[in-house]
């Protein structure tokens, strides 16, 4: 029997963001796909970079994230923070995607919450 060792395919479509967000202003944004994690920031209402991570690098980001894994661990962003408790994600070919502590703070706690967890396709 061969085994993928990959994630399934989340069974979440659509952009969505943490439920800690406030509802006006920015938010990191997040979209599920087959293969990849899409990541936006609603401040640039869909006409601003995205950053695609591989799906099967999205838990080792979430766990630096939350601290589970020591910073610079992961292979998808590089976290970078910033003044005053800004965040800036950088892609490996330089797109970068900057978030305010409140927008970041927000998505923290859903990662912690579980909100961004990859759930298999049942």
């Amino acid at each position: 029997m061969t085994t993928d060792p990959r994630p399934h395919a989340p069974s979440r479509t659509g952009w969505f963001k943490s439920s800690f967000s406030p509802s006006q202003g920015g938010c990191v944004e997040v979209r599920f796909e087959a293969a990849a994690v899409l990541v936006r920031d609603t401040k640039d209402r869909g006409e601003g970079p995205t950053l695609t991570i591989d799906i099967a690098a999205w838990p080792g980001f979430l766990d630096e994230v939350t601290g589970i894994a020591p910073a610079g661990s992961n292979h998808a962003l590089h976290i970078e923070p910033q003044d005053e408790g800004d965040v800036r994600l950088r892609a490996f070919d330089g797109t970068t995607l900057t978030y305010t502590a409140t927008e970041w703070s927000a998505f923290t706690n859903g990662v912690a919450a579980g909100q961004f967890t990859l759930h298999p396709v049942a």
